[in-house]
């Protein structure tokens, strides 16, 4: 239940990203990642590790957004 909390959270993170809101929502959405993970190491640290790794798999550059005043229409 917490580990599918943390990756709700990631993808809101990266869905935020997307849409060039990152930076206004990184900060407070790692503190509540970091939350989560300090929760289940105090229940069970090999899980901890585990959701870790996880999370570094799954985070990756976000793509830049396409520059809509470049775009030719020829």
């Amino acid at each position: 239940l917490v580990a599918r909390g943390i990756q709700e959270r990631m993808e809101f993170l990266s869905d935020m990203e997307c849409l060039g809101m990152g930076k206004k929502y990184r900060p407070m959405i790692q503190q509540e990642i970091a939350g989560k993970l300090r929760l289940i190491e105090s229940v069970d640290k090999q899980k901890s590790k585990e959701i870790r790794k996880e999370i570094r798999d799954l985070e990756r550059p976000v793509p830049k957004p396409f520059p809509l005043g470049q775009l030719d229409d020829n």
